[in-house]
């Protein structure tokens, strides 16, 4: 779990459904965040769902209530509509 708190800070919280979700997105949940590079500046809607596994560059923008599965790569410059 340290890794989880050091990655996406203090403010990650624990759901029953197994997933998580950080401060600053509390309607974002996240899959197994520890297996996931996300990076700060990409933009995800809320009640966006991201599976584990996940790569997410800096210039991405993802809509709400989108779900990016597990293994997915988004490079920079990519956007996903609601």
């Amino acid at each position: 779990m340290k890794k989880i708190w050091k990655k996406y800070g203090r403010n990650m919280k624990n759901y029953d459904d197994g997933t998580f979700s950080n401060g600053f997105t509390p309607k974002i949940k996240y899959w197994k965040p520890e297996l996931s590079n996300i990076s700060p500046p990409a933009k995800i809607g809320d009640g966006s769902i991201i599976h584990a596994g996940v790569h997410i560059h800096d210039q991405v923008i993802i809509g709400k209530n989108c779900q990016i599965e597990a293994g997915v790569f988004i490079p920079n410059g990519v956007t996903i509509e609601d």
